[in-house]
């Protein structure tokens, strides 16, 4: 799990500003903040959507597993864009 070390490396080959950089890690602190992981992808949860990162509620590996959308388990979104992914939970995430 990356819950330290997204709030240290925003690292993902994209080059930003530093005041990109700067709202990104706010994001992350406030998404970490709100109980979610921001991992890579573990394949059991929301199995019907491609993407190599996850956003997803603590403790989601302990409710059941494998689930095929948000509707059956954890809040969770998937993707390949994790600053985008990172910006949706911020955005989104209940």
């Amino acid at each position: 799990m990356w819950k330290l070390q997204a709030t240290v490396n925003c690292s993902d080959g994209v080059e930003r500003t530093n005041r990109e950089r700067k709202v990104m890690l706010e994001q992350i602190q406030a998404v970490l903040d709100r109980g979610y992981v921001i991992a890579p992808r573990d394949a059991r949860v929301n199995t019907l959507y491609e993407g190599q990162y996850m956003v997803v509620e603590e403790g989601y590996d302990n409710m059941a597993l494998p689930t095929a959308d948000g509707s059956n388990g954890p809040w969770c979104i998937v993707g390949n864009d994790l600053a985008d992914l990172i910006n949706q939970a911020y955005r989104f995430a209940p």
